[in-house]
């Protein structure tokens, strides 16, 4: 019944002025929203891979939250021609996507949540290899904190006994998965001010170029799930128009007025709401020294943002999630 009546709530609103700058408090409420919902979408995620494999639910739910971000504009002719940089961007998108997916079979959302949002620490440093930005004593210290988290949050006090059970497979993955996505940070920076875009058409573009490119993928090496039972399809349109259309519509209502702040405070958000639905519905938590790492992956993330006011144009343009 949420599904439904946020999906005719989606297609009443009107689409948000190319130009118009959000008041603050509707700035606000529109990131918290956004927030609230790609928290919820790592615990649904979780439970959505026990009905469909990981390939078919990436690459559909990346379709379906393309699809519905385009009824929004409906202009036909932006999937005819676009420049072939949002290729590359699809490709790293995608196998974001389907490398958090695919580690999630291994791993709990609520480590997932804290390895994924990790990766505007790294950015930084990604930034400084590819362009030489300026890489400030905020950013090392958050780099190193950064590191110092990931390692309690994985293997705690006992490295050797985990590095030998396996358990580490799936942290790996997300973790790769968090590489690929601040790539394509790196990328979007240089184009997510296209003259010819909205921002709006401009996240459609990058999901469509992700879901078009994960469909070979799917078709070769996993058959396509036919038979999906109706709690199947209900996460994945959750997670696909719930948990992406929905909250990219919002970020992008309002991306030029966020500052570094509003985006640490997405972050939390995030990692929140995903700690509580996890713990809520798939009964995980976190050790104590995982939690230790939790704690200083969170400061890590607040530290490396301090270094001067930017936009979430230039620092979080890719959301999981």
């Amino acid at each position: 019944l949420l599904s439904v009546f946020f999906f005719f709530f989606f297609l009443m609103i009107r689409r948000p002025p190319r130009s118009t700058l959000f008041p603050y408090t509707t700035l606000f409420r529109s990131s918290l929203l956004a927030g609230l919902f790609w928290g919820a979408s790592f615990p649904t995620v979780k439970m959505g891979l026990a009905y469909i494999s990981p390939v078919w639910f990436s690459q559909m739910r990346l379709a379906l939250a393309a699809c519905c971000l385009f009824l929004v504009f409906r202009r036909w002719k932006l999937f005819v021609k676009f420049p072939p940089e949002y290729w590359l961007l699809g490709f790293f998108n995608g196998m974001g996507f389907l490398l958090q997916f695919l580690g999630m079979q291994y791993t709990s959302a609520t480590k997932t949540a804290f390895y994924i949002n990790s990766n505007l620490v790294f950015v930084a440093l990604l930034s400084f290899l590819f362009f030489k930005e300026k890489f400030g004593k905020f950013k090392i210290t958050g780099l190193i904190l950064a590191l110092l988290g990931i390692y309690f949050l994985s293997v705690g006090l006992q490295p050797v006994r985990v590095l030998f059970s396996g358990k580490l497979n799936g942290d790996l993955l997300v973790l790769l998965a968090g590489v690929s996505w601040g790539i394509f940070m790196v990328l979007n920076k240089k184009m997510v001010h296209h003259p010819e875009y909205s921002v709006l058409e401009y996240v459609t573009l990058f999901l469509f170029t992700s879901a078009v490119i994960l469909l070979p993928v799917a078709v070769i090496f996993e058959p396509f799930p036919a038979h999906i039972v109706w709690q199947g399809w209900a996460l994945l349109f959750f997670t696909g128009f719930i948990a992406m259309a929905i909250p990219f519509y919002l970020w992008s209502a309002s991306l030029k007025g966020l500052t570094a702040t509003v985006s640490a405070m997405l972050v939390l958000i995030e990692i929140l709401v995903a700690l509580l639905l996890s713990f809520l519905f798939l009964g995980e938590s976190l050790k104590a020294i995982e939690v230790i790492g939790a704690v200083i992956l969170i400061c890590a993330m607040i530290i490396a943002n301090l270094d001067k006011p930017v936009p979430v144009a230039d620092n979080q343009s890719n959301r999981t999630k």
